[in-house]
């Protein structure tokens, strides 16, 4: 069984698996210039119930099928059924901007051919065959990252399938729209605090990742905050991030020229559902299902992938 532990404060984050064959690691870089304090990670049983939180839907839910709508939508959500969705898709790409989404090359993360690659995105080891853990839960730690930011100097992104095992009501008051959102993991670089993705221009100072798609990129909190209690948002549609994944100018075209990255595209509905790892209706890993969704090569790689 896999452990992720994350703590905030002067010490940093710090990430590791009880499987003797595979470290799991985060950076080292303090969090002591996020805002976030010492011992943020509080106890749950102080969470959204004793401040009366209550999660909202959104307005779209308020009809007289709103019941079903809503079992619907976290179905959705969290993986459970069947979850297919015509604005669920995924397609193979060749350019480099914001909105594209890199599916790890399973060949980078396997062997020790590239050991900064390993490193930059937590793994202090390849990742073994399925003889030692399963295929399902090695595909979990391929990484799966969104392009945020491309300037001369620097691309920016974020990992989008890494737990911390923190909930955002766990590090504190200013989160209390949020306060059952999971915090992930965005990469292992940067002390630039909270950052996130979501579905809603009205969020004041939010950048368009994708305006076609209608995928954002931060914005002011407390204007995130009003969009959900007093306008028509839903916490769902937003996806939390500590920390970032950064590559220097030229840097990131030479690793997909190598063949370490295969590109695509995704709706943001693909991008932001929730696929839960746990219960009796598991649904697949990001990487396992976005590469099955773009098929011919990146559905052979993921194939082999889980014949290893």
């Amino acid at each position: 069984m896999w452990l992720l532990l994350v703590c905030f404060g002067s010490i940093g984050v710090e990430a590791f698996t009880t499987s003797s064959s595979l470290g799991l690691r985060a950076s080292s870089a303090s969090f002591a210039a996020t805002g976030l304090p010492a011992g943020a990670v509080a106890s749950r049983s102080t969470s959204w119930r004793n401040n009366k939180i209550r999660p909202r839907m959104g307005t779209e839910f308020e009809d007289e099928n709103a019941k079903e709508k809503l079992k619907a939508m976290l179905n959705r959500q969290f993986g459970i059924g069947d979850t297919s969705r015509p604005d669920e898709w995924c397609k193979p790409t060749d350019v480099l901007q914001t909105g594209t989404v890199l599916l790890a090359d399973p060949k980078a993360f396997t062997t020790r051919s590239h050991p900064k690659m390993l490193d930059k995105f937590g793994l202090a080891q390849p990742l073994p065959g399925s003889e030692q853990i399963p295929p399902d839960r090695a595909a979990d730690l391929l990484p799966v990252v969104l392009l945020v930011g491309i300037d001369a100097g620097r691309t920016i992104g974020l990992m989008l399938n890494r737990r911390t095992g923190v909930l955002m009501g766990d590090l504190g008051n200013d989160f209390t729209s949020f306060m059952i959102q999971p915090l992930w993991l965005g990469g292992t670089q940067g002390e630039n605090g909270i950052t996130f993705i979501h579905t809603y221009p009205e969020v004041e100072g939010a950048q368009a990742i994708s305006e076609e798609e209608g995928l954002y990129f931060s914005g002011n909190m407390e204007s995130a905050s009003k969009v959900v209690t007093d306008g028509p948002g839903s916490g769902f549609n937003f996806r939390f991030f500590a920390q970032i994944t950064v590559w220097k100018a030229g840097e990131l075209e030479a690793e997909v020229d190598r063949g370490l990255w295969r590109p695509v595209v995704a709706s943001k509905m693909a991008l932001l559902r929730v696929r839960d790892r746990k219960g009796p209706d598991v649904a697949k890993p990001m990487w396992a299902d976005l590469s099955q969704m773009a098929g011919g090569e990146y559905l052979a790689a993921m194939e082999e992938f889980y014949r290893r």
